[in-house]
């Protein structure tokens, strides 16, 4: 059975099953509540040594104030129910101990000393603490604080919120990075300055970084790193063969909304073989495609 250890900013996906990875929440209750529909049917249809663990990669908070001022024609208007989002992703967390973790992502990280997020609200963070109590609030600062950066499967596959950086980094840098102290910095500068900010805001990378940073993290010279961040309007985009960008609900149509499935024990080289592997439409029919992979 796939399990998640975390040490420290550092997630390691162990032992056999399926990952199923989504991104990019923003808010959208409908689309979590499809999310954990899918997750759900996977873990009850799957024998206990093949059960699949759930992975998120940032962003689950800050939807539209104006959704028709924000949103793209054919793609479904909807209220920004973060803090529902917030008190249910607690619950399924507690329900999956180490079967389900979130990657932090740079709307996450404005509520815990990183940039301003500035989509829909001058400080969408103080606007979505707003509609939090005081204990929520609490409970919301402490648990994004304890999230991983970078999560890495067994195979060599790597997930984070956002593009590879531009500079070297190893897994002890990963480990040790601190969230903390940006609060300040306008993103451009963050992200052109720190590796964590091109971690939580780089929207793609040369194809020599990608691979860069995926021997650093898995020690294998080829293999797909996977992230959300960057709007697909069609579901899923390949940056180049090993970069993998794609959009499980924001910016997308509800027929192209799309979550990742890989088995954690595989090895991917290329880009067709992680197609033909589980990139699936988060859609009513969902769990129908999944189980006819």
């Amino acid at each position: 059975m796939a399990i998640i250890q975390q040490d420290n900013r550092l997630a390691r996906i162990i032992g056999a099953g399926l990952v199923l990875v989504a991104t990019d929440l923003h808010g959208n209750f409908d689309d979590f509540n499809h999310l954990r529909t899918i997750f759900s049917h996977l873990w009850m249809h799957s024998q206990k040594k093949t059960r699949p663990v759930l992975l998120i990669t940032g962003d689950l908070f800050h939807g539209p104030s104006d959704t028709k001022a924000w949103l793209s024609p054919g793609v479904s208007n909807y209220q920004d129910q973060s803090a529902r989002l917030f008190r249910e992703l607690m619950t399924l967390l507690r329900a999956y101990p180490n079967q389900a973790t979130v990657l932090l992502g740079n709307h996450d990280h404005a509520h815990i000393g990183g940039p301003k997020t500035s989509k829909f609200y001058a400080d969408e963070a103080a606007v979505f603490e707003k509609t939090l109590s005081q204990r929520e609030i609490f409970h919301l600062e402490y648990f994004l604080r304890s999230l991983p950066l970078v999560a890495i499967s067994e195979g060599n596959v790597v997930f984070t919120h956002a593009s590879a950086p531009s500079s070297p980094i190893s897994i002890n840098e990963i480990k040790n990075l601190q969230y903390e102290g940006y609060r300040n910095l306008y993103p451009i500068d963050f992200m052109h300055s720190y590796s964590l900010g091109e971690l939580l805001w780089r929207r793609k990378a040369p194809e020599t970084d990608t691979l860069r940073f995926i021997k650093a993290m898995t020690g294998h010279k080829k293999g797909i790193h996977i992230h959300g961040h960057n709007v697909a309007p069609r579901g899923f985009h390949w940056e180049s063969s090993h970069e993998l960008c794609f959009s499980s609900s924001f910016g997308a149509k509800d027929f192209l909304k799309t979550v990742v499935l890989i088995s954690n024990q595989a090895l991917y080289d290329n880009r067709e073989i992680a197609c033909e592997s589980g990139i699936v439409q988060l859609v009513s029919d969902v769990t129908r495609r999944i189980f006819s992979l």
